[in-house]
């Protein structure tokens, strides 16, 4: 990674942060208005947060990893930040509840993981783009098949597990990355079916 002079760190991490400020609250609007599986994927869906790390990750790719990390994390805690203030002002609701903890705690997680996995995809070398690219597959791939499982909606699940099959094939730089893409994303898969379905039985 080339290493940028200091004041440029602020910028990723400034637009990263109102990024998912803006993603979070328009998201809470969202739900409301979309229908059937478009609100489920677009509006409400974990992986489809996912994406949004990942993204800035790949904008942001010639950073220093931590900052890439870093402003993975501040998007994911932007979302989780704007979502839920929206939810407290739009219809005048207690303060965050335990969700609203959990979910910033995972953003702490998971956003540095995809932060990275996003520039890792976009200038990383050897095994890194197709880790990455495995990752958000994974991801994909997990919230849909526990969809399918436990969900009467079968059309979202299908149309995210199609969607973590299409990452590694349109992702992919050659055709070895995108087999290797695919393979990786089998054991990540398994990792994001059993997170998503500890966190459906806490929320049950």
């Amino acid at each position: 990674m080339t290493v940028i002079a200091p004041e440029r760190s602020y910028r990723p991490l400034a637009v990263a942060a109102a990024a998912g400020l803006g993603w979070g609250v328009a998201c809470m609007f969202l739900q409301g208005i979309l229908p059937g599986s478009l609100n489920s994927i677009v509006a409400n869906s974990g992986a489809g947060w996912g994406v949004l790390a990942f993204a800035a990750g790949a904008v942001w790719h010639r950073s220093r990893l931590p900052v890439v990390a870093l402003a993975g994390a501040l998007v994911e805690l932007g979302l989780v930040v704007g979502y839920y203030a929206s939810v407290i002002v739009r219809y005048d609701q207690d303060p965050p509840s335990f969700w609203a903890y959990m979910w910033a705690a995972l953003a702490l997680v998971t956003g540095p993981v995809f932060g990275v996995a996003g520039a890792w995809w976009r200038s990383g070398s050897g095994w890194r783009p197709v880790v990455a690219v495995g990752l958000l597959s994974g991801l994909f791939a997990g919230e849909g098949a526990v969809r399918l499982a436990t969900l009467p909606d079968k059309i979202t699940g299908w149309i995210l597990v199609l969607a973590a099959v299409a990452f590694p094939l349109v992702l992919g730089r050659t055709w070895r990355d995108r087999l290797l893409g695919l393979a990786a994303a089998l054991p990540l898969t398994g990792l994001a079916v059993g997170s998503f379905w500890i966190l459906g039985h806490l929320h049950a």
